[in-house]
């Protein structure tokens, strides 16, 4: 394997990076040749001196040389590492580009078989992991069919770690809805209200920087909720936090359709929870706070990360 010069003298500093960068080619499934080449060319437009001093902030935080990334602190360096940044949205593809109206790449609904097959296809024919994330979306069966009805009362949604915004602007109809996008990355915030603008949606979308474990709104505020690829970068703590917040923030009744990684523990791009189907039931059908706890209504085994869950009013004396 021929590793570029800058990389062979990143790792003679920061010994550890260069397996660093194969976890993460090998988890997005990029030939290392060719992605060390494009990762070189990026290290080269940063700089070698803002990325190592980058890299010292990840040993500091224990990430490097061992690649033991089990908590929030490691976390959130490796998010905040230039050349991680660089890696997701230059040879990634993680975010769509900037002038694109992402709404007309929604696939169909899917309300058949013909509509799965044709979700398939455009699956295994997507360049970008933008587009596939896209196509892996599916409001028209974990969260519309479990709202009202009554398009007069206006519905209030969050999109948690919303990120681009990849569920919020795969809603096929934002008629009676209103949601706040919330996330910690400043960029990822602008990107959404961009495409948010370009799709002529953004009177029905409002974003706001914030932290999914302390979340800055009032108790009994949202009506649904969309968390995809949140809790597996959580810690345990982080993550009793976050869904007591959900709780609390919640109206009874309220949904969340969520998509959680099953069998997908990869320290390396920050996944520090190794979710079972079993073990995601348990989680949260067992965790109460705020008189509130979540009931599993809706999960299929041919789409098995993506979860419907109601949160009812806990009923006194039951149990």
């Amino acid at each position: 394997m021929q590793i570029p010069a800058n990389i062979l003298d990143l790792e003679r500093r920061h010994p550890g990076l260069v397996a660093l960068l194969v976890a993460i080619a090998d988890y997005f499934r990029c030939p290392y040749g060719e992605f060390a080449v494009k990762v070189a060319a990026i290290i080269e437009r940063i700089g070698m001196e803002r990325i190592s001093t980058s890299c010292g902030e990840l040993e500091a935080r224990g990430v490097l040389p061992d690649l033991k990334i089990g908590g929030d602190e490691q976390t959130a360096a490796l998010w905040r590492w230039p050349l991680f940044s660089g890696i997701l949205y230059d040879i990634i593809g993680f975010a769509p580009p900037a002038a694109i109206n992402v709404r007309d790449w929604l696939p169909p609904p899917i309300r058949n078989e013909n509509d799965c097959h044709d979700r398939e296809a455009r699956l295994q024919a997507a360049s970008a992991y933008w587009q596939r994330a896209l196509y892996l979306v599916f409001p028209e069966i974990y969260l519309d069919p479990f709202l009202p009805l009554d398009k007069k009362v206006e519905l209030q949604g969050c999109d948690l770690g919303c990120g681009w915004g990849r569920a919020s602007l795969s809603l096929r109809d934002y008629a009676g809805r209103h949601l706040v996008c919330c996330d910690y990355g400043a960029d990822d915030l602008r990107r959404l209200t961009r495409f948010a603008e370009r799709a002529g949606i953004a009177e029905h979308l409002c974003v706001h920087r914030g932290n999914v474990s302390r979340l800055p709104y009032a108790g009994d505020t949202f009506d649904f909720f969309l968390v995809f690829d949140v809790f597996e970068h959580l810690s345990d703590a982080s993550l009793h936090a976050c869904t007591s917040e959900i709780l609390r923030c919640a109206r009874d009744e309220a949904i969340m359709y969520a998509e959680i990684p099953l069998h997908d523990y990869c320290p390396a791009v920050t996944h520090i929870q190794d979710f079972s189907l079993e073990g995601v039931a348990d989680l949260f059908e067992s965790h109460a706070a705020h008189g509130r706890s979540f009931r599993l209504i809706h999960h299929l085994e041919i789409l098995p990360g993506h979860f419907t869950f109601r949160i009812e009013r806990d009923t006194p004396g039951a149990g």
